[in-house]
């Protein structure tokens, strides 16, 4: 499995508060605790840690790098026009959450719910969604670059206008996938996955 680099965080961490930092414009070395946060949009956050936050509103056109989500809940987020670089999301809720013409770079996603995201018309590049239930989530028109799923829950997701070119399903659930028949094309599943495919292509396994 491709290797995706972790938060690099030099210094020592601060306690502070998201409503406090949001009058900044950034945000550098900040621990965030049990709170619930009306916005994260707009503001950029370096070598930072978010544990047990809730935020169901805004978090767009932000930046986060060198950045950990421990179990945060940020369903029906919507962080479009957001970049993340060396970023993990543990234990987090994000069903429902918007990540629309966002730019991934090193982004893992671990034992998170995702069913329902949105992830149209992003670059997802070294993106590692490990043991994660996305269950009708969205990724039409993304640009992929080492996106990599390992045993997920991926069933009735779409798959529009998206080359699925190296990436490896065959872990996963993907029941009901809705995809642009020519963006299959050197997308790595199993046997049974291969059969339930083949019927989008018009194939019929006897």
């Amino acid at each position: 499995m491709e290797k995706i680099r972790k938060p690099e965080i030099e210094e020592e961490m601060h306690p502070a508060r998201i409503a406090l930092e949001m009058k900044k414009d950034r945000s550098d070395n900040c621990e965030f605790r049990e709170e619930k946060a009306e916005r994260l949009d707009s503001h950029s956050f370096f070598e930072c840690t978010f544990t047990n936050v809730t935020m169901n509103d805004r978090g767009d056109r932000s930046e986060f790098a060198d950045t950990t989500f421990d179990h945060c809940d940020f369903s029906n987020a919507d962080f479009h026009e957001s970049a993340l670089r060396r970023v993990v999301f543990k234990g987090c809720r994000l069903t429902g959450a918007v990540f629309e013409n966002c730019s991934f770079q090193d982004v893992t996603f671990e034992n998170c719910q995702i069913a329902y995201g949105n992830f149209s018309a992003s670059t997802l590049k070294k993106t590692l969604f490990d043991d994660c239930a996305m269950n009708e989530s969205g990724f039409i028109q993304v640009k992929q670059n080492t996106l990599l799923f390992d045993h997920c829950d991926l069933s009735a997701s779409e798959w529009l206008e998206t080359s699925m070119r190296n990436i490896d399903l065959s872990t996963s659930e993907i029941e009901g996938i809705s995809v642009t028949p020519s963006s299959l094309r050197g997308v790595y599943v199993n046997a049974s996955q291969a059969v339930e495919l083949s019927a989008l292509l018009g194939i019929h396994v006897k």
